[in-house]
């Protein structure tokens, strides 16, 4: 346990490096430079790390096990190419607020308007796909108010260092420990008529909802579907997207939660749709979604 505690906090470590270059690179040099910079640094971390070498691989064999190990590969290594570059584009975005809108394309905006019209806020679904860290950056631009509902990181400077990366976009972190002040601020956002933005590809733990994600069992989030049962808060699923050198931020229809026998089949079976809207999109590019992420309980040797 303590060696698996070591590493862990290397890794953190590691990670925070990472942030904090790319932030430099981000205010100081050109947005082409820092995306190659930092596609670099990915790629390093992935030959030096064979846990996420490891863990990404797993994923895949879960989500694409008709593809053999060439293909896989292709897929994984082309995701370091879409992280590396999301990362930078997350930090040039923070740096750089005259241009933000320069860099992203809204598509079907439309969609998230008339579902705030109902005048009940919106839970705005989203995964680990392209630059999500700055969904509620590019909407605060537009005159929305918004808030992301986070996991507590294990490590408090990278709590940290979420939040006021959220803060410099303008978005209110509400981080899901202690449970009940996390449920008060949301609901009170929501009645507010404010943006609540749920990642639903988060490996939920005891708190969730076990649901089949893919050929596996996985415990997902129950959030978003508990907050719009509660404040009737329509459910919008959002994904920041690769186009070229830009991004494009794009609203799909609004999930329409279906009434079950009880409140728990309603929870469950709308909690799985979900998850099942999800896979569409992950299936659709999976280059952009992020493979290295524990999203079901394998035992990987540490």
């Amino acid at each position: 346990m303590e060696k698996k505690k070591i590493k862990r906090a290397v890794r953190y470590f590691l990670a925070r490096i990472l942030l904090r270059v790319a932030a430099v690179c981000g205010y100081f040099l050109p947005l082409f430079f820092t995306r190659r910079f930092c596609v670099f640094l990915c790629k390093i971390l992935y030959r030096l790390s064979r846990y996420y070498r490891e863990l990404a691989f797993n994923n895949l064999r879960i989500v694409f096990p008709e593809k053999g190990e060439k293909e896989n590969k292709e897929i994984l290594l082309n995701s370091l190419f879409f992280l590396g570059t999301n990362v930078a584009d997350t930090f040039w975005f923070l740096a750089h607020t005259q241009k933000r809108k320069n860099l992203v394309n809204l598509r079907n905006i439309e969609i998230l308007d008339r579902a705030l019209n109902a005048r009940c806020g919106v839970v705005g679904v989203t995964a680990h796909i392209g630059a999500f860290t700055i969904i509620g950056g590019v909407l605060t631009q537009y005159g929305y108010k918004v808030n992301y509902l986070l996991r507590n990181p294990r490590d408090e400077k990278m709590k940290g260092l979420l939040e006021r990366g959220l803060r410099m976009q303008g978005v209110s972190p509400i981080f899901t420990k202690p449970g009940p002040s996390c449920v008060e601020k949301a609901i009170a956002r929501l009645r507010n008529n404010e943006i609540l933005i749920i990642l639903i590809d988060q490996e939920a733990g005891n708190s969730g909802i076990w649901v089949r994600f893919f050929s596996r069992y996985t415990s997902a989030p129950a959030g978003p579907v508990i907050f719009s049962l509660r404040t009737h808060a329509p459910i919008v699923p959002m994904f920041m997207l690769k186009e070229g050198q830009k991004m494009s931020l794009s609203f799909y229809p609004e999930f329409k939660l279906i009434p079950k026998s009880n409140l728990e089949k309603t929870i469950f079976e709308n909690t799985q749709d979900l998850i099942s809207f999800l896979e569409k999109i992950i299936k659709e590019y999976p280059e952009q979604w992020s493979w290295i992420d524990r999203r079901w309980r394998i035992t990987i040797d540490r």
